[in-house]
């Protein structure tokens, strides 16, 4: 089953913003697990429709 999941990673302070990071983790078998860290909304949207659309599901644990 190909899974993947979406979690808070942290928050940065740049100057008087704070940043949070996201990471989405991808496990297309048992052995393997791939992450990327985001902070840009648009990818922290747009990635987990990819990956959807390439068969992946959702999980409410952690994938990585």
């Amino acid at each position: 089953m190909k899974r993947y999941s979406v979690t808070h990673f942290d928050t940065k302070a740049r100057g008087s913003f704070e940043i949070e990071r996201v990471q989405i983790a991808w496990q297309p078998d048992q052995q393997t697990s791939h992450a990327l860290l985001f902070e840009n909304p648009n990818h922290i949207n747009l990635i987990p429709l990819i990956l959807e659309e390439a068969g992946y599901e959702l999980s409410e644990d952690s994938v990585f």
